[in-house]
């Protein structure tokens, strides 16, 4: 089993829209569970379950409950969800009342490994003994990045947290996310962030091109999930981490926009059901 966290020092960078993505395409071939981790119960909600109310944090932290217990099934049958419960608030503190916590929530998945293939963690923002656990636990952690001074800051945190552990270390797939090119602090950000950092995948290029027939009118993306043509996007460069296969949807919903662009419409960004599970890669193209 293979376990991937959608993680990040900051809030608000798209941690529960990159999680809900991938376990639902990731559900397509193989067997995928989610588990909301943060509080605010993002990924509950999108997906539509509800925690089992007589099983808190306390009871999956001492071993008096195991995962098992708290799973629930979706709309969609091929995935499954361990709902966020209000109890997850104090997480760091039952984890720091427990013998060698930064393998706790490792040890915790280990006795799902016979029933999923692959793991989605969406996790809580912060830097805690609960994110030690979570990177502990991780294969790999896919870590949103919004083009501003303070994400790229989250990005140096995430990679010195990494650095400093002393067991297993996840691999670090950074990818950008709600990319304004109308900015021009997004577009230098764009161009020179993947050359300075390993860590971060290569944009899609830009549609506001001086270059381009119609003089750059063209509205800039606001999402970059698709990959240069020629270079690794987020969903090959995770399934190398995991050494499997793994779609993401979110790489299709840019190529949509992208085509709808080309033809003369606007594009926004909503959320519905898709196959069934929440998602927020459907897409409306109303009339510019």
């Amino acid at each position: 089993m293979k376990t991937v966290a959608a993680y990040s020092v900051k809030g608000g960078v798209g941690k529960t829209s990159a999680a809900v993505n991938l376990a639902w395409s990731s559900s397509r071939n193989l067997r995928t569970l989610l588990w909301d981790l943060d509080p605010q119960g993002g990924a509950t909600y999108l997906l539509q379950t509800k925690p089992k109310p007589k099983v808190d944090a306390h009871d999956l932290v001492s071993g008096k409950a195991q995962l098992a217990d708290v799973v629930r099934s979706t709309a969609d049958k091929r995935l499954d969800v361990i709902p966020a419960h209000d109890s997850y608030r104090t997480l760091d503190l039952e984890l720091d009342s427990a013998k060698d916590p930064e393998r706790r929530l490792e040890k915790m998945l280990a006795s799902l490994a016979k029933s999923y293939d692959v793991v989605i963690l969406d996790c809580p923002p912060g830097m805690s003994l609960l994110s030690e656990s979570i990177l502990t636990a991780a294969d790999v952690a896919v870590v949103p990045l919004l083009p501003s001074p303070l994400s790229m800051r989250s990005l140096e945190q995430v990679t010195t947290m990494v650095a400093a552990m002393k067991r297993r270390r996840p691999k670090i797939v950074g990818f950008l996310s709600m990319v304004d090119r109308r900015k021009t602090i997004h577009r230098e950000l764009v161009e020179s962030l993947p050359r300075d950092s390993e860590h971060v995948l290569p944009g899609s290029r830009s549609l506001l091109d001086p270059g381009r027939a119609d003089g750059g009118r063209a509205r800039p993306d606001r999402h970059v999930c698709a990959p240069e043509r020629g270079r690794p996007g987020l969903r090959r460069t995770v399934e190398g981490r995991l050494g499997g296969p793994l779609t993401l949807s979110l790489e299709r919903a840019a190529s949509r926009r992208s085509r709808a662009r080309t033809r003369g419409h606007s594009c926004t960004v909503r959320t519905r059901p898709v196959g069934r599970v929440a998602s927020v890669s459907h897409l409306n193209y109303p009339r510019a």
